[in-house]
């Protein structure tokens, strides 16, 4: 029984939680629109770069190795 009401609790504060970002107008689009301004340094647009080739190729092993 206890379990249950751990669970149903969790499930009440996540749904608070939700409800604040909702409310406080937080979504992706607009975050990605807020780092279109963002500087990275040369590694981390490395990386960027790896990240999105592997996306639109659909490859998805993270196990490659770095050179």
């Amino acid at each position: 029984m206890a379990r249950g009401q751990q669970k149903i609790q969790s499930q009440q504060k996540n749904q608070k939680k939700a409800d604040a970002a909702r409310k406080a107008g937080i979504d992706q689009k607009a975050a990605a629109a807020k780092m279109e301004d963002m500087q990275l340094s040369e590694e981390g647009l490395a990386n960027m770069q790896r990240i999105f080739q592997n996306q639109n190729r659909g490859d998805h092993n993270h196990d490659e190795k770095m050179e």
